[in-house]
């Protein structure tokens, strides 16, 4: 018995190791092509010609679909459409929010067509690091130039064009002092206003230019994070991407939990099979050879062991304007700008923070969380947004945010 599942579980984590090696490579590529459904063709007309880009679905509202894309594109056109197949099919109004002066970025929204596309996550860029694998995602000139017909310029979700590469400086400020990613993806005209994707498929940056020299080329992003601090300031509900080990490897986490659950198993049967073996001898002795005044031992006997009282629990800032501080969970605490009402209390000015923004509660041993009402919302760590008053059980370890991720507390 013992050697069949030794052979068994030797199998198994051969084939667990196989899958751990291929499984980020395959995680990644599934969740960029899914990506490429929410990437849509910009076109804008003028007086003196017509220019074509890439957007971008970053937060859908009822019928109100909005969209990122570059300034460059749609600045001095009076007509800006989105194409959701191609050039002759339909097309799709847009109006247009400028952002403020000196940022190469618009806001487009739309009211009609656009309601099934998917939300890509945003992620700020402090989550990138050089040699991080990146994607480039949007209808670039170089796949549209060899077309000999323009107006069948294709613009489906399947002539969506991905180019890979790597970052080289994850954070570098231009000459007029924006904020951008530095990689070597490759991008051309087209490209711009497109995505620039991690391998979650979360949103890192706007691709926007490109330097060439020779064959060297590199390509500049300018950072998401101009977009989420707008998101915030407008109450547009973008999804928060993940952050931390857990979100990034949580594939690895799963295969190690399941070879540990297997290995408790086997070692279960093994225990079992040996207790088999050894029970006749033991009851050949005779009933007198059970300790006096005991209890006759049998399958499932077990003392029963005291329950170790629970750990007294702590909510803990780990980032923003309060980060480390921490604040015991004996009962209730409000969370806010009002130091009348709120035990763990914003300045008045923090960004994004209710007056009464929400409430972390111990109640029968248990964590609660509840939103209070909050205008920018309280989120769970991946991104879930709690309805005003909802309630929600937290486990400790268990992260939240307010209104964005920087915000963020720890229940420990």
């Amino acid at each position: 018995m013992e050697k069949k599942v030794i052979k068994s579980i030797s199998i198994f984590l051969v084939v667990i190791l196989i899958s751990a090696t291929l499984a980020p490579v395959a995680f990644a590529n599934s969740r960029v092509n899914d990506a490429k459904s929410s990437i849509l063709r910009v076109v804008a007309v003028g007086d003196y010609g017509v220019y074509t880009g890439t957007a971008f679905v970053i937060a859908q509202s009822g019928q109100v679909t909005t969209l990122v894309s570059n300034l460059h594109i749609v600045s001095g056109q009076h007509t800006v459409l989105i194409l959701p197949d191609n050039i002759s099919g339909s097309w799709i109004p847009a109006t247009v929010t400028y952002l403020p002066d000196g940022l190469d970025l618009v806001i487009l929204t739309t009211t009609t067509g656009l309601a099934n596309r998917p939300v890509l996550p945003l992620s700020r860029a402090e989550t990138a690091a050089s040699a991080d694998r990146v994607y480039a995602l949007g209808f670039p000139g170089a796949a549209d130039d060899p077309l000999d017909d323009w107006d069948m310029l294709l613009s489906g979700t399947e002539d969506v064009t991905v180019t890979d590469g790597v970052v080289g400086r994850p954070h570098i400020e231009l000459d007029d002092g924006v904020r951008a990613i530095q990689s070597n993806v490759n991008i051309t005209y087209g490209n711009s206003g497109g995505p620039l994707l991690n391998e979650r498929a979360e949103v890192i940056g706007v691709n926007t230019w490109m330097y060439t020299q020779g064959a060297y080329q590199n390509s500049y992003s300018i950072h998401i994070d101009y977009i989420i601090d707008e998101c915030i300031q407008r109450g547009i509900p973008y999804i928060a991407g993940g952050r931390g080990f857990f979100a990034m490897y949580w594939w690895l986490i799963a295969i190690i939990g399941g070879i540990i659950a297997l290995g408790t198993i086997a070692l279960v049967l093994v225990m079992s099979q040996k207790k088999r073996t050894v029970a006749p001898a033991y009851a050949a002795a005779g009933a007198g050879a059970y300790p006096a005044g005991g209890p006759m031992p049998g399958p499932g006997y077990a003392p029963q062991q005291p329950v170790a009282a629970a750990a007294s629990r702590q909510l803990f800032c780990t980032k923003g304007q309060l980060a480390g501080s921490s604040y015991p969970l004996h009962s209730k605490l409000a969370i806010g700008r009002d130091a009348a009402r709120c035990q763990v209390t914003y300045p008045a000015d923090a960004k994004g923070i209710s007056s009464m923004h929400c409430e972390v509660m111990m109640q029968q041993g248990g964590v609660y969380l509840t939103d209070k009402g909050s205008t920018y919302g309280t989120f769970l760590a991946g991104g879930q947004k709690l309805a005003a008053n909802q309630s929600v059980m937290l486990q400790p370890g268990a992260i939240f945010y307010l209104a964005d991720p920087v915000n963020e507390f720890k229940i420990t």
